[in-house]
């Protein structure tokens, strides 16, 4: 019998639509797990992430701007993305680089890319962290064509951040993961 507290989760995991069974047992619930949608990485793929996840995020200054300047880089090309955020409004992308709100956001979002990579090798907690960050995004009605976006400007963001280290084969990587991500994204939206 599930506590009132677990509702939620009830719900969740029953509304997954069963595209893939581990045969575990889910943690949360007690239900058998069903994933919507297996991270496909190869080593190779994992090890270009994790290694240039390293630099990415060397000290909290390398983090704080290099997360400022990937969105930075999103709000350049798509410039109605910064509606989402609107205590960036008024702000120029230098502003935004160097006030708190921006440095904070930018630490928030690399922390959460980094629960990531830090999980390549856990099936299960990648699954969850994916749910939690696609509850995150849809309750502000941000779905899967705004992470397509970020998918677009990520490899300029890695060739800025990486220069040489921002290999054809650590682009692809990176690519597969958010392709991951968005896949999981849509499937959740159309449940909504």
């Amino acid at each position: 019998m599930f506590r009132n507290t677990d509702r939620r989760r009830r719900k969740v995991y029953q509304s997954w639509s069963a595209i893939e069974s581990c045969g575990k047992l889910c943690s949360l619930c007690g239900n058998t797990c069903q994933r919507i949608i297996k991270m496909g990485l190869t080593g190779p793929q994992k090890g270009a992430i994790v290694s240039s996840w390293k630099t990415l995020t060397a000290d909290m200054k390398t983090i704080q701007e290099n997360g400022s300047q990937l969105f930075a880089l999103l709000f350049q090309q798509f410039p109605d993305t910064r509606g989402y955020f609107p205590w960036f409004s008024g702000m120029s992308d230098e502003s935004m680089k160097s006030s708190g709100v921006g440095r904070a956001h930018a630490m928030a979002v690399f922390n959460g890319i980094g629960a990531f990579v830090s999980s390549l090798e856990d099936q299960e907690c990648l699954d969850g962290l994916a749910l939690k960050l696609c509850r995150n995004h849809l309750d502000r009605k941000i779905g899967s064509s705004r992470f397509q976006q970020m998918r677009q400007v990520y490899g300029s963001f890695l060739d800025g951040a990486l220069g040489g280290g921002a290999t054809a084969d650590v682009k692809a990587a990176w690519d597969a993961f958010l392709s991951w991500l968005q896949d999981f994204l849509a499937a959740e939206e159309k449940k909504r």
